[in-house]
């Protein structure tokens, strides 16, 4: 019978419709007020009426049946909706999907104990970051979405055979997850938006921004929470307590990802809890997959959003405690890659180098002293910057220009660095500093430089610094190469090296060895010469720092050369040259003295024939690190890093 009534329902506004299309207007008032009397849900009925009052001229009541219709529906709607959808599911079979529900929880758990024990057919889905929390579901993880959704997943439940209520389940989505105007999305539905309409491309691009004034929707129809991108997200960040409120307004100050401990560092309290809610309301994406403690982020525009909810106040605190906690770790990593876990710790400050350049792009003076500390560089000091901060960026700054290819620039800025630092605070920094000067004086004035020498080991075996002894020892070694002793010069630089294995300073046994090959060539000991120089490079290629690697492999394209193998040393040159312009990197900048004769070395072992050069280096530039491997391959058995222990100990 309630089918057959409903079925006459629909007739009925079937037959008004046709009514109205023909010019019926006056005729059908009655029938269409009869109509939504006997039916009010029926919202057909009430457009019909509404247009039917219209077209007679009526437009004021016409206006006030929409009214009635609308406040009706909501009502009974709303009154109603959870007892009459169990009414109308009751003998039906199927599945309901329900999606997004971490933000509207207490409704869809409401909705489920109500529906599911009436409707033994029906198997539900639900999406969320957020567990709806009833008991009685089975849950299961799906496979990640693929980019741009990458912590995706999803859970289902199924209704169990006992009465109890259903407990589905949850799926994670970023939030917001949809483009503009995608189905489902709680995003606005018309892009471009009304505020970018009057703008070319460029001008879009450049009001990014400032994005939630560029993206607001007008949208007549459009619920007040649709109409920008900012109401959008308020909608979910209003749902916080306020602890939770405020830590994700804390976390804006993160860029490209943070752990919980870096949290905690700028929060000044626990965060595990916090952190869990926002991953479950998709307001902090989570970096799945990633060695070490696992990494949270923040979406750009959430961030953007986040840092709104910061005053002034609160704004300055919380970049402090982050610019404190990025020079807290660099300062540990700065010790840290001068030994057995450089590898790591180089990783580490690679993952956090976004959070190092907010940390350096705070130009509020207060930060000038942390800038100077983190930068190894001078950047803007103001007269009141801390003299150790200060002689800190010098000494940074040395090896800086000097692989630019600036040795007169790096040695003054070593030597104004020495002046402001005490040996007695930073013994590893002086140690290197004076082994660095020595190292760039030698060529110039050897007195001056075994002076130095002198001076850095007696800082760095006071303070038992292996690092900094084994950077001494190499420089000593380069002096008496420069002095033409080879005999002391291989025997200080090997014993640099086995300084720099105890003390796991993978930087000075490598360099230590690329000094042992150049002495050795010096000697033209071709064959020992190539050997340590294949080892080193294997050795190198291990390491976090291209461009030793880059020189290194140089130098053994200048033992192939000395070999009398020009064809390979000529295809190394040009994989050099290939991958320095990638990096911004030429070892004949650095080294241009010795630089010169590995080519001049390779170009004699072709018989000076310029072709024949060309060809094999033209080979190696679009080789690149494919044909350094591949020479290794036809160099040895692949073992090299370990018979390197044995000839350089």
């Amino acid at each position: 019978m309630a089918a057959l009534t409903e079925l006459r329902a629909g007739i009925r506004e079937d037959r008004a419709a046709a009514a109205l299309a023909t010019g019926e207007d006056l005729t059908l008032l009655d029938e269409l007020a009869a109509l939504t009397t006997e039916f009010p849900l029926r919202e057909r009925a009430w457009a019909l009426r509404a247009r039917a009052l219209y077209r007679t001229g009526r437009r004021a009541d016409a206006l006030a049946v929409l009214r009635t219709a609308r406040d009706l529906l909501a009502e009974e709607l709303t009154a109603q909706g959870a007892g009459q959808l169990p009414a109308a599911l009751a003998d039906s079979s199927g599945l309901l999907v329900l999606d997004n529900c971490e933000h509207v929880l207490d409704a869809v758990a409401e909705l489920l104990t109500t529906l599911l024990p009436a409707c033994p057919g029906v198997r539900v889905v639900t999406t969320s970051r957020e567990p709806v929390d009833l008991p009685g579901n089975s849950c299961g993880n799906s496979r990640r979405c693929p980019p741009p959704r990458p912590s995706s997943c999803s859970w289902t439940a199924r209704r169990p055979r006992h009465p109890a209520p259903h407990r589905p389940a949850t799926t994670g989505r970023s939030s917001p997850r949809s483009a503009p105007g995608s189905t489902g999305s709680r995003w606005p539905s018309s892009w471009p938006p009304p505020a970018a309409a009057p703008c070319s491309v460029g001008e879009i691009a450049d009001a990014l921004d400032d994005r939630f004034s560029l993206l607001v929707v007008a949208g007549r129809g459009n619920p007040a929470r649709h109409r920008s991108l900012e109401r959008t997200i308020a909608l979910s960040v209003d749902d916080l307590d306020p602890a939770d409120r405020r830590l994700f307004a804390a976390l804006s100050v993160f860029t490209g990802g943070f752990d919980a401990a870096a949290a905690a560092a700028v929060v000044g309290a626990p965060v595990r809890d916090g952190l869990a809610t926002l991953v479950a309301k998709s307001l902090v994406g989570v970096a799945a997959g990633a060695p070490g403690p696992r990494r949270f982020a923040l979406l750009e525009t959430l961030r953007a959003f986040g840092d709104t909810l910061l005053d002034d106040a609160g704004r300055a605190a919380a970049r402090t405690a982050h610019r404190r906690w990025v020079l807290d770790v660099v300062t540990v990593a700065d010790a840290a890659w001068l030994g057995h876990d450089a590898a790591r710790w180089f990783g580490r400050v690679r993952a956090e180098q976004p959070n190092v350049r907010a940390a350096l792009a705070d130009g509020r003076t207060a930060a000038v002293d942390d800038a100077l500390r983190l930068a190894g560089a001078l950047a803007a000091a103001g007269p009141d910057a801390d003299p150790e901060a200060v002689g800190l960026a010098h000494v940074a700054s040395g090896p800086l220009r000097y692989l630019a290819g600036d040795p007169a620039g790096a040695a003054a800025d070593v030597a104004a660095g020495l002046e402001r630092v005490a040996p007695a605070r930073h013994p590893t920094k002086v140690a290197r500093g004076l082994a660095f000067r020595a190292y760039l004086a030698a060529a110039t004035d050897p007195a001056a430089a075994q002076a130095l020498l002198g001076e850095a080991l007696a800082v760095s075996r006071a303070a038992g610094d292996g690092p900094g002894e084994s950077e001494t020892l190499m420089a000593a070694g380069h002096l008496a190469r420069l002095g033409g002793d080879t005999a002391t010069a291989l025997d200080v630089l090997r014993s640099a090296v086995a300084v720099a294995r105890r003390a796991g300073h993978g930087f000075a046994d490598g360099s230590s060895r690329w000094h042992l090959v150049k002495t050795l060539l010096d000697r033209g000991d071709a064959a020992a010469a190539l050997d340590e120089a294949e080892s080193l490079v294997r050795f190198l290629g291990g390491e976090p720092d291209v461009t030793s690697w880059l020189v290194a492999t140089h130098t053994l394209a200048g033992a192939l050369g000395q070999s009398g193998d020009g064809v390979r040393g000529a295809r190394l040159l040009g994989a050099v040259s290939a991958i320095g312009g990638e990096v911004g990197y030429r070892p004949e900048e650095m080294d241009p003295q010795d630089s010169e004769r590995d080519v001049a070395l390779v170009r004699a072992a072709l018989g000076g024939s310029a072709e024949r050069y060309a060809t094999a280096f033209t080979e190696g530039v679009a080789g690149g690190r494919a044909t350094v491997a591949a020479v290794l391959d036809e160099l040895g058995d692949g073992d090299g890093a370990a018979r390197a222990v044995g000839r350089s100990a």
